[in-house]
C-alpha cells in the first residue's frame, strides 16, 4: 500500500501540473486543492503501525473525499470522479487477504461516484473552465484510470505468473530429490 500511495501521490502531482499548464487562470483553485490534500497521503503509511485495516480504510476514504473535493471545485465534466473507478483494482496492492475491506470500499466508492454524478454541477464558478478543457481533462482522467487498472490487472498477472513458476521449480526440485 506504501507503493500504491507514492503512485498517487506521483499522480496528483502529475495531474497539478498538467492542470497548472492547460489554463492557470480558471484552474488555480484545482491546482491549489490538489497541492494542499497531497500530505494527507502520509496518513496510510503511518497507519500501518496500527494495523493493515486502518491503513487500507484510510486510502479509501482520503481518495473518495480527495477525489469529491477535486469534483466539486471544477464540476463532474471534467470527470475528475473517475478515479474513483480504479479503487476496486487497489485490491492487488492490499492483497488477497483484505478482499472483505476492499469491497466494502469498492461499494462505498461506487455509491460516491453515483453522488457526485448525479448532484454536483457539471461546472462550477470556483474553477471556470471552458468547455475545450473541461473535455481534455476527461480525456486525461479516463485515459490515466485505464492506465491505472491496466497496470493493477498486469501487476497481478505478474505475481501469478510468479507464483507458478516459483511452484514448478519447487515441484521438479522435489522430483529431482525423489
Amino acid at each position: 500500500t506504501n507503493a500504491f500511495n507514492g503512485f498517487v501521490v506521483v499522480l496528483y502531482g502529475l495531474f497539478a501540473a498538467f492542470y497548472a499548464s492547460v489554463d492557470w487562470p480558471a484552474l488555480r483553485p484545482l491546482v491549489f486543492a490538489i497541492v494542499a490534500t497531497m500530505p494527507l497521503f502520509v496518513i496510510p503509511p503511518l497507519l500501518h503501525r496500527v494495523n493493515d485495516y486502518a491503513a487500507i480504510l484510510s486510502i479509501g476514504v482520503i481518495n473518495g473525499a480527495v477525489l469529491a473535493l477535486l469534483a466539486y471545485i471544477v464540476g463532474t465534466a471534467a470527470g475528475i470522479h473517475f478515479f474513483l473507478f480504479a479503487a476496486p483494482a487497489a485490491i492487488v496492492f492490499f492483497g488477497p487477504q483484505h478482499v472483505r475491506i476492499a469491497a466494502f470500499i469498492s461499494l462505498c466508492v461506487l455509491i460516491l461516484f453515483l453522488l457526485v454524478e448525479l448532484h454536483f454541477p457539471s461546472q462550477t464558478s470556483i474553477a471556470p473552465a471552458s468547455q475545450v478543457v473541461l473535455r481534455m481533462m476527461r480525456i486525461a482522467c479516463v485515459s490515466a484510470v485505464t492506465a491505472l487498472i491496466f497496470v493493477a490487472v498486469y501487476f497481478a498477472i505478474r505475481m501469478a505468473e510468479n507464483a507458478e513458476a516459483a511452484l514448478e521449480r519447487e515441484f521438479a526440485r522435489s522430483e529431482n530429490l525423489l
